[in-house]
């Protein structure tokens, strides 16, 4: 729940109702946000007077009804507070104001996502004119005859798209599968499909994001193997590839594959450890080789990947499966990649570096993974 936004930009007032102040995270920096300052645990004034380039809540509004609608909407004017807001309510009258009467559709939505109303709910998946606040309320209702009625008369096919993912009827899914003018509909039907006759029709089926779909739902292993093999795109075979389980197939493809994406996948399935670690290790591409450090568990050659492969996402995968403090903390002190500092500050157990490196890390959100993990390791001590 992040904003960014400088003081002047929204309105932090004290109201007669004001819950406990806001706890917040500020440059780095835990501390509380109330009357419109900021009081830092462990900072100077000096950096509390700073603008709140990064500010994060951290605290519940509490104390909240409907008859402070109203008041909230004038007071924080931002729709990304209002939406912060809405995400630590609990007053289920006063979340169904924000769904039905706050101006910003952002915000609706995210009051629909925790009404518990199902009739509301229902009523706004069928009459609210905005788009992303109907996708939010269909993808709550489990009622099949309002799902089928949002299939057939939505005008928007992402929510009819929704409403499909959710149906049971089986008949009425095979239906949409073969019938509808819109693939993603279709695909929301073929992922929910069981009948597996159905399904063989459908792998013959001449749009390729239809097969990709309907190979994982068949239970019949040749079908697959044949597919991963065979299918003429590229997408489908990678599918049927991750569904398949012939591990001298998938070594195969694995390694004589022409095209990655079929590589990955078939990486992703080995268990061979001294195959993973030639993968790991020497492939020429690198999302395989990622895929392979992800499931390679030999100690030694990821402790060499962490600390010298070339590819900071190989680096950053290597951290986060060995546990020597010694390569971690160098790491996160020193790599000089983001990712692979996040990655080693989320494998930390050294609590002081923890918060040497929220203080002094140049990058924002090393900071920030680094204040959570010392939260975290304080929490552990106590």
């Amino acid at each position: 729940m992040e904003i960014h936004v400088k003081p002047k930009e929204t309105k932090f007032v004290s109201l007669n109702y004001t819950p406990d102040p806001f706890a917040i995270i500020l440059n780095g920096t835990i501390g509380f946000l109330t009357g419109g300052n900021f009081y830092p645990n462990e900072a100077t004034f000096e950096e509390a007077s700073q603008d709140i380039a990064e500010c994060v809540f951290l605290g519940p509004f509490r104390g909240y009804t409907s008859e402070h609608f109203e008041k909230l909407t004038q007071v924080y004017t931002n729709r990304i507070i209002r939406r912060d807001m809405v995400a630590n309510i609990s007053d289920q009258s006063l979340l169904e104001q924000f769904a039905l009467r706050d101006s910003d559709s952002y915000v609706r939505a995210a009051a629909v996502e925790k009404i518990e109303n199902k009739k509301l709910i229902s009523d706004i998946a069928k009459n609210e004119k905005n788009d992303d606040v109907r996708k939010a309320a269909v993808s709550r209702i489990e009622d099949q005859e309002t799902l089928e009625h949002l299939y057939k008369n939505d005008t928007d096919n992402d929510v009819r798209e929704i409403a499909v993912s959710r149906i049971t009827n089986q008949t009425l899914l095979e239906n949409i599968a073969f019938s509808d003018k819109k693939t993603d509909v279709r695909k929301a039907a073929v992922a929910r499909l069981e009948n597996q006759a159905v399904l063989r029709k459908l792998l013959k089926d001449e749009i390729a994001d239809i097969r990709e779909i309907a190979i994982c739902r068949t239970n019949d292993q040749e079908v697959i193997k044949r597919f991963a093999l065979s299918d003429p795109k590229t997408d489908v075979r990678r599918a049927a590839t991750s569904c398949l389980n012939d591990m001298e197939t998938l070594k195969e493809l694995a390694i004589k594959d022409m095209k990655s994406d079929v590589r990955e996948a078939a990486t992703l399935k080995l268990t061979d450890m001294d195959l993973l670690e030639k993968i790991a290790t020497s492939n020429d591409n690198a999302d395989v080789r990622a895929a392979a450090t992800i499931r390679l568990s030999k100690e030694d050659t990821l402790k060499r990947l962490a600390i010298g492969d070339a590819d900071a996402t190989i680096r950053s995968i290597a951290i986060s499966k060995i546990d020597d403090q010694v390569i971690i903390s160098k790491s996160a002190l020193e790599d000089t990649s983001k990712i692979v500092r996040i990655a080693a500050v989320q494998k930390l157990t050294n609590k002081e570096l923890a918060n040497t490196i929220s203080l002094e890390d140049p990058h924002s959100e090393v900071r920030k993974v680094a204040i959570k993990r010392f939260r975290d390791l304080s929490k552990k001590s106590n």
